[in-house]
């Protein structure tokens, strides 16, 4: 069925579905790399990017 829809179709879906999943893990593992070190690293930061970056293709997809 999945071969039916077209392109663009199959890219909103995969988009709509995906963004909010990698927004909570991105969230998640920056709070956990926070939690081991006092201040935020490079890599909570890039995260917490990462976090954003799918909230914002939530925000255009609606």
């Amino acid at each position: 069925m999945w071969a039916f829809f077209s392109r663009r179709l199959r890219t909103f879906l995969l988009a709509v579905v995906l963004a909010p999943v990698v927004a909570v893990v991105a969230r998640r593992l920056a709070e956990r790399v926070e939690r081991a070190h006092p201040e935020p690293t490079v890599a909570s930061r890039g995260l917490r990017l990462v976090e954003s970056a799918a909230g914002t293709v939530r925000r255009v997809l609606r």
